[in-house]
């Protein structure tokens, strides 16, 4: 590696041998040939096999010099493109003392990115994931919170499949009171799931987990069979929060919708609230 880059650290590698990590003032994409881009204030973590790059750009702090937010960004070869949604927040009488910082792990050839929301100063976090055309971004319902740090085509096949599949079995009578008892079999009025069927996510992280395994993209392999009873664990405590908000949903004649129709951009500054916990719509989730 060239010594103008040394003491950096090298984040991701394609197929092709391009290179992205961080600087000591930002960031660098090594390309073929060995010639170097290099942007301060810029952090540059995944890279897709069409040389997309994911990563986050600094702004400024308009009340003291750190911390800074930094937004959600991607490099597409020519210019570096980042949505404008990361904030400051006050403490007390104290202004500009969090910080959102948005970081975009990894980025597929369809340009969809992954990546996750949290607040300097806190640990809680959110994962999101962009749309192809890096206009708007979408966070994801996970109840504990987390990351996502890598997603490819056979992830995306998988969760699709797991959808398709779980749409072919017999609707729990719970999910049928919930929304408003209505039979509901697989048809032109039933081919998706519904949102809050605690089912769903025991079948799409199943199938999404299993393909990141088959994919090498898994950074750690785990058993199939202990993984579902652990998602089956987890639903001790999610069924609660589901049923929850579906009575909410009911009782008010509310759309049981995400930010923004699903999506937050620019205008839309949703997602974690100030004690670091994810924000959706009237729906909190711990």
């Amino acid at each position: 590696m060239p010594a103008r880059i040394a003491g950096t650290i090298a984040w991701a590698v394609n197929d092709d041998g391009r290179v992205v990590g961080e600087t000591t003032t930002g960031a660098f994409l090594l390309d073929r040939g060995a010639d170097v881009l290099e942007w301060d204030d810029v952090g540059a973590f995944g890279v897709s096999e069409s040389g997309l790059v994911s990563g986050n750009v600094a702004l400024e702090n308009p009340y003291r010099a750190t911390p800074r937010p930094r937004a959600p960004a991607r490099y597409d070869g020519t210019e570096w493109a980042f949505l404008d949604i990361a904030r400051v927040y006050p403490r007390g009488t104290r202004e500009g003392v969090y910080a959102d910082i948005y970081s975009v792990w990894d980025v597929n050839d369809s340009g969809v990115g992954v990546g996750s929301k949290r607040r300097s100063g806190l640990n809680s976090s959110v994962p999101f994931v962009t749309d192809s055309d890096f206009q708007s971004l979408e966070y994801l319902p996970i109840p504990y919170g987390g990351r996502a740090s890598a997603i490819n085509e056979q992830m995306k096949v998988a969760a699709t499949q797991a959808l398709a599949n779980l749409a072919k079995e017999d609707v729990p009578d719970s999910v049928i009171r919930a929304y408003g008892g209505e039979p509901m079999r697989f048809g032109r009025d039933y081919i998706i799931p519904k949102p809050f069927d605690p089912r769903v996510l025991v079948w799409e992280s199943h199938a999404v987990a299993m393909a990141a395994m088959d994919t090498g993209v898994a950074r750690r392999p785990i058993d199939p069979d202990e993984y579902r009873e652990q998602l089956e664990a987890r639903l001790g405590k999610g069924r609660a929060v589901i049923r929850a908000a579906v009575a909410r949903i009911v009782r008010h004649d509310l759309s049981p919708g995400w930010p923004a129709s699903g999506r937050v951009t620019s205008e839309d500054d949703s997602g974690p609230d100030s004690s670091g916990h994810s924000r959706f719509r009237g729906c909190r989730f711990y």
